[in-house]
């Protein structure tokens, strides 16, 4: 079914295309944004999973976070259950900084979707959510069964 997968990729780069001009300002790559919005939906996450989730290289990761830990968004935490893991946690910046990028991403596509009627989003956000639920659920990745880590402050995290 590669036509779903084109389908897909094509309404993201429609969309990233609209939003693109307007999150110029906060000087962020792709994988950059990915981190961000991983790390605020989790509040943590591994940085071997980070790699994995991105299919680069750790490495790759590593100076990405470096850049981010810089501008203050994100922190290292060693892993409690697990001495070489390193976790990566989320700053309050960061949830200020997310914030504004929903705001303007929400304006953009908002804008963008006006000639789609509001009956035909809602059906299809629902069968793509269905989509997810069927799918994530044959690759075993449900919210009941992620493993929780211990980081921030020792609040329990999905990781």
């Amino acid at each position: 079914m590669i036509e779903l997968f084109e389908t897909l990729k094509k309404i993201e780069a429609v969309m990233m295309k609209a939003s693109a001009p307007k999150l110029h300002e906060f000087g962020f790559s792709k994988p950059e944004l990915f981190i961000l919005m991983h790390i605020h939906n989790k509040k943590s996450a591994h940085m071997t999973k980070l790699a994995k989730a991105l299919d680069i290289p750790a490495s790759s990761v590593t100076n990405m976070v470096d850049r981010l830990e810089k501008k203050n968004l994100v922190v290292r935490k060693n892993d409690s259950n697990d001495r070489r893991g390193v976790m990566v946690c989320g700053t309050p910046e960061l949830e200020d900084t997310v914030a504004r990028i929903f705001s303007i991403c929400n304006e953009t596509f908002a804008e963008l979707l006006k000639p789609v009627p509001e009956d035909f989003l809602k059906q299809t956000v629902a069968a793509l959510d269905r989509l997810y639920g069927y799918l994530s659920a044959e690759n075993n990745e449900t919210s009941g069964g992620t493993p929780k880590n211990r980081c921030c402050g020792g609040r329990e995290q999905q990781v």
